[in-house]
């Protein structure tokens, strides 16, 4: 028995060293903890606002046709970052003066101020004209910092406009400022990474602008409704005064175009119809099917004598004239 224990001790480190090979595989992967995970991702960062507003001091220019305003106004700024805002642009106007007027730098809080007088350029809708209403902008976008960085908040602590504004021949709404992001798009094919979208924080004003509309509809369409009356009175002639019914729609219609001429003056060229136009056009109607009528009695008043076709002829004018005014109603309802 003292022999095979003396035998097992000497073959035990010969045994061990077989063996330890084949277990080595084993121990590194018990202890190899493995690929390095990656790091959690740090939160994005939140972009620094800028409290933005703007007072309207003066509005004058308004220029329908070419569809361009100047505009007075202060804007201000105020921001607790450490991002510089006054690197602003203004997307839709021209500068003609801008002027820092005040500046309040502090340990935390800064605030800036401008005096602008700015021309500003918009497609404004003419569908409606003369009785069109508008929003007249102001646009501002930072010019170096996208929206990941900066993004305008509207400030409300402050008055939008001088209660002293006014514009002849318009009315002015209270102006609203509200904020959007702008996506600017990529070239094609190109590959952005977040930091790489171009994405700017868009802050504009909106001021709504409309004409009164009683007097200007009768300034703008006095002249059309005396026309087209001068040509409905042709039934108040006899049937055989055809040459005097035939003048007075001659008349008519020279003073339609002259009204039509006036109106589309004040009017860039375009092909939408505007509710002048379409006045007009109605107009213009009802002034041919009145010199319409008038030969149409003169040629069949023989054949059914001329009582009675003097009776149909004011039967007709009358109808025409209240078509007219039920159309011109309708017209002015649906713009």
């Amino acid at each position: 028995m003292q022999h095979l224990l003396r035998t097992l001790v000497r073959i035990a480190p010969a045994l061990l060293l077989c063996v330890s090979p084949a277990l080595a595989p084993c121990r590194a992967s018990a202890q190899d903890p493995g690929p390095p995970r990656p790091a959690a991702t740090a939160a994005e960062a939140v972009p620094e606002a800028v409290r933005v507003g703007i007072y309207v001091r003066d509005i004058y220019d308004v220029d329908v046709k070419a569809g361009t305003y100047m505009v007075d106004f202060d804007l201000w700024m105020e921001w607790s970052g450490t991002i510089d805002p006054t690197g602003f642009v203004i997307l839709n106007g021209k500068k003609e003066d801008q002027e820092k007027v005040a500046v309040v730098t502090g340990s935390e809080e800064h605030s800036v101020m401008y005096r602008c007088q700015y021309r500003f350029h918009q497609a404004l809708d003419q569908h409606a004209y003369p009785l069109d209403a508008h929003r007249l902008t102001i646009q501002l976008e930072d010019g170096q910092h996208t929206a990941r960085e900066l993004v305008f908040v509207p400030d409300r602590r402050w008055r939008p406009m001088d209660p002293g504004v006014r514009i002849p021949g318009w009315a002015i709404g209270q102006p609203t400022g509200t904020t959007s992001v702008h996506l600017y798009p990529a070239e094609a094919g190109a590959s952005l990474t977040p930091d790489q979208v171009q994405e700017y924080s868009h802050f504009e004003v909106g001021i709504p602008l409309r004409r009164p509309d009683a007097g200007i509809f009768l300034k703008t369409f006095l002249v059309l409704f005396i026309s087209v009356a001068v040509g409905l009175l042709a039934p108040l002639l006899t049937v055989r005064q055809v040459e005097a019914r035939l003048g007075l729609g001659l008349a008519s219609v020279f003073g339609v175009v002259s009204s039509y001429v006036v109106a589309a003056g004040n009017l860039p060229e375009s092909g939408e119809l505007t509710l002048a136009d379409k006045l007009h056009i109605t107009g213009m109607a009802f002034v041919f099917l009145s010199i319409l009528a008038s030969v149409a009695v003169y040629r069949v008043v023989e054949r059914a004598g001329e009582p009675r076709t003097e009776r149909a002829d004011r039967g007709l004018g009358i109808a025409m004239a209240l078509g007219f005014a039920v159309v011109t109603v309708a017209v002015c309802l649906l713009r």
